[in-house]
This record gives C-alpha cells, sequence and structure tokens, in this order.
C-alpha cells in the first residue's frame, strides 16, 4: 500500500530564485535611496543632478516605502505560508487499490470533479482521495489545496491560504517597479546631460531599466491573474478549460470569487493579512446552487391542466408545502376514495372534512364547476338541480 508523503525539508540548490529576487529588491532600494532621494533631500555628495527639493523628497519617500513596505510584506507572506494541503484524517485516507472505482462511503466528503471515466481522483503519492480543485506537486511532494501554479520564485506553491498574498504580491511589484521608474526619470536625464560621474550615470540607468522591465513583466502577471480572480479559475484549471473550452465550474459571480481570494472583509483585502474564508476542501459549484434551487422550488408554486369541461381534470396547486387535489377522475388517474366527485392520489392523506350548514339543508343542490384555492364546489353524484350548494373543506398534508 502507498505511504502518504510529507513536505521536503529546505533545500538552498531550490532556494536560490529567492535569494536572487531579495537581491533585486535590495539593489532597487539602494539605488533610488541612494541616487535620487537622498539628493532630492539636498543631502550627500555636492555633485547632484537635482536641485533639493524637500516637498518632491518628502512626497516621493512616503509614497515609496508605503509600496515597497506592503510589497515585503506580500513577499514575506506568500514564501513563508503554507499553500494548504489534504489534513491527515480519516475520511480523506484511500485505501483501495488503484484504478478501483469505489464510491465515497459514508462519512467520506463528496467531492464533484471525477476523472474521466468517472471514478473518484486520488492521488497515488499521498495516497488520498483528493478535495475539489486540489492537485499534487512533484517539487513540494504533496497535494496543494487549490492549486494554482508552483512558483520557483517563492520556493513555495500558490493555493488555497496564500493566493490572496501572491495576488497582492503582484499588484504592488508593478505599482512599485513603476513609480520607481517615472520618478527617477527626471534624474537619470540630468545626470547624462550634466555629465555626471559614470558610477552615478550607470547605476541610474541600470534602476531605470530594470524597474522598467519588472514593472512591465509582472503588470502583465498581474492583468492575467484579474481575470482568473473574475472567473473563479486557477493557473491549472485555466489551461484545462481552454483545451475542453468549458467555463469555470465554481463561478460565483465577480464579487464573490474576488470575496473568495481577497476575503469576507474588504478593509483587508489591499493587505497581506485576514484569515482565508473556508477550508479549501469544500466548493460551492453551478451544481450545487442549481440543487439548491430545485430543493427551494418544491415549496414554490405548481399549475396543472384544468379539465375544460367543468371537472378537475388533475388540476392540483402546490404553495409552501400544501397541496390541494382538485378531483382526479378515477377512470385517468386510478380510484383512491372518491369526495364530491374527486378522487385523491395515495400520497395526499385525507384530514378534517367539514359540510356546509346549508350543504345539509338541500343535499341535492349544487353549482358545479366551482374551485377554490382550498375548496372544491360541485354536485355530488346522483346530485340534481336547486339553488342548494355543497361545499367541502380538507385540510391536507403532503407526505414527502
Amino acid at each position: 500500500m502507498l505511504r502518504a508523503t510529507k513536505r521536503p525539508t529546505f533545500q538552498w540548490g531550490k532556494a536560490l530564485p529567492v535569494i536572487f529576487i531579495v537581491a533585486l529588491i535590495v539593489s532597487l532600494y539602494s539605488i533610488y535611496m541612494a541616487f535620487h532621494i537622498v539628493p532630492l533631500w539636498g543631502l550627500g555628495s555636492s555633485w547632484s543632478p537635482l536641485a533639493a527639493d524637500r516637498t518632491t523628497a518628502f512626497a516621493h519617500t512616503i509614497v515609496f516605502h508605503v509600496f515597497f513596505v506592503l510589497l515585503v510584506l506580500c513577499y514575506v507572506q506568500v514564501v513563508r505560508t503554507e499553500p494548504g494541503s489534504i489534513p491527515d484524517t480519516g475520511e480523506w485516507d484511500c485505501l483501495v487499490d488503484e484504478g478501483a472505482a469505489t464510491p465515497p462511503a459514508e462519512g467520506q466528503p463528496v467531492t464533484q470533479e471525477t476523472k474521466r471515466s468517472g471514478q473518484r481522483r486520488r492521488c497515488r503519492f499521498c495516497n488520498k482521495w483528493k478535495p475539489d480543485r486540489a492537485h499534487h506537486c512533484r517539487v513540494c511532494n504533496s497535494c496543494v489545496l487549490k492549486m494554482d501554479h508552483h512558483c520557483p520564485w517563492i520556493y513555495n506553491c500558490v493555493g488555497y491560504h496564500n493566493h490572496k498574498h501572491f495576488f497582492l504580491l503582484l499588484m504592488y511589484s508593478p505599482i512599485c517597479c513603476l513609480f520607481v521608474t517615472v520618478t527617477m526619470v527626471p534624474t537619470a536625464w540630468n545626470s547624462i546631460e550634466d555629465e555626471a560621474p559614470f558610477v552615478v550615470m550607470f547605476f541610474l540607468l541600470f534602476g531605470e531599466t530594470l524597474s522598467l522591465f519588472l514593472g512591465v513583466v509582472t503588470a502583465g502577471f498581474l492583468c492575467f491573474h484579474i481575470v482568473l480572480v473574475s472567473m473563479n479559475m486557477t493557473t491549472i484549471e485555466c489551461c484545462e478549460k481552454r483545451r475542453s473550452g468549458a467555463k469555470s465550474l465554481w463561478d460565483k459571480g465577480c464579487v464573490g470569487n474576488w470575496a473568495e481570494v481577497l476575503g469576507t472583509n474588504p478593509f483587508l483585502w489591499l493587505v497581506p493579512f485576514g484569515p482565508s474564508p473556508g477550508d479549501g476542501l469544500k466548493f460551492v459549484s453551478e451544481s450545487t446552487r442549481l440543487t439548491a434551487d430545485l430543493e427551494s422550488s418544491r415549496l414554490g408554486k405548481r399549475r396543472i391542466k384544468r379539465d375544460n369541461k367543468g371537472g378537475l381534470d388533475g388540476s392540483l396547486l402546490i404553495s409552501d408545502g400544501s397541496l390541494w387535489p382538485g378531483g382526479v377522475r378515477g377512470k385517468e388517474r386510478g380510484v383512491y376514495g372518491p369526495v364530491g366527485g374527486a378522487t385523491r392520489p395515495p400520497s395526499v392523506a385525507r384530514g378534517h372534512e367539514r359540510e356546509d350548514p346549508q350543504a345539509s339543508a338541500n343535499p341535492g343542490g349544487g353549482r358545479g364547476g366551482e374551485v377554490g384555492e382550498i375548496g372544491v364546489s360541485g354536485s355530488p353524484a346522483g346530485g340534481g338541480g336547486g339553488d342548494g350548494k355543497c361545499v367541502r373543506q380538507f385540510a391536507i398534508s403532503v407526505n414527502h
């Protein structure tokens, strides 16, 4: 029997991309502060490509550090936060051989995604049943809940519990980089015109080029993930649906899709804090919402054709769980006990019966063919004409 595997220990080789990203962040921060912010404050060396402007320096310093701190927080959070894995509980343990078509046993979670063969999805590496939207990552050696993709730049998978941090990282990265690019353009241009020292000119142009490149690249990824979040899809699901041409199974509408990633509290949407809504094991799909709508519609109203010949050929009115049988004829539906020319199906239990006093005085009279919501008036079998009217009312309950 296959054994469930654990996440691997820290490996320096796979952590090199993270070290590289940290070096880029430190480099851009140092260049921007040393060759743009400090000269704007009138500090540092006697040579400066810009005249001291404390108002501009104060504005650039505050805005830059706000976005920079948010970027660093998002990066730390997305690296250190586990994306979510299948819990080590008995309900997710898979104790069958590979290929066995076993339906979920009693007490086991029911999933909606299946294999192409119709079998329940299972992980042959972790030896567990897969929840909806979960996939196995060979790099992390674990099944990841709502897996988006494995990102080597964060040495982690993007999954259910760190998807928000990753999205905010993509949002603040282009904002911060493009802010550096735009605000540092006058500084770099003046360094070229004034023939600044080579070191100053080199670092300014290097910082401009690097920040512009990173800003454009991360902005492209941000646009792609904005589309995915709006449709409630992951990168893996997008690749799968693109081949099949199907839409997202988990679409909740624009607001619901964004709330699933950023959380239910709008005040925490732009900061990398706050718990993820739900547990990442169960998701609401279009089929589950349709089932709920069908269940609620059973308590709604239904109409069945009315007989135009004076009788009530199976006319029913269902409202809020109450059923009124309007004379289903015995020769057409079978006789379940005639009452005033009408019959009842076996699923309807007859309640108390009350007779109008006037009807007892004139048992033979009546005008047929009148139907009320809770009553039926009609001529009794064998009755004649007259001004009398026989009204019978029934309290009827539906056996579900």
